[in-house]
């Protein structure tokens, strides 16, 4: 499976609707990977999101 990247809150909304629409499949299925996928790449912008805030002035974000 193709890795999913969240580089904006639009993508991050969308992706948050798929993941509803995923939400019932049984463990297992290519859908339940796509959730699990879709799950870690919102977390990771949410986590890059919440850095860049904690260090607004750094060059480096």
């Amino acid at each position: 499976m193709t890795p999913f990247i969240v580089t904006s809150e639009d993508e991050r909304q969308a992706a948050l609707e798929r993941l509803v629409l995923l939400a019932g499949f049984p463990a297992g299925s290519p859908e339940a990977a796509e959730h699990r996928a879709l799950l870690e790449a919102v977390a990771l912008f949410e986590q890059d999101r919440a850095n860049r805030a904690d260090r607004p002035n750094d060059p480096d974000c």
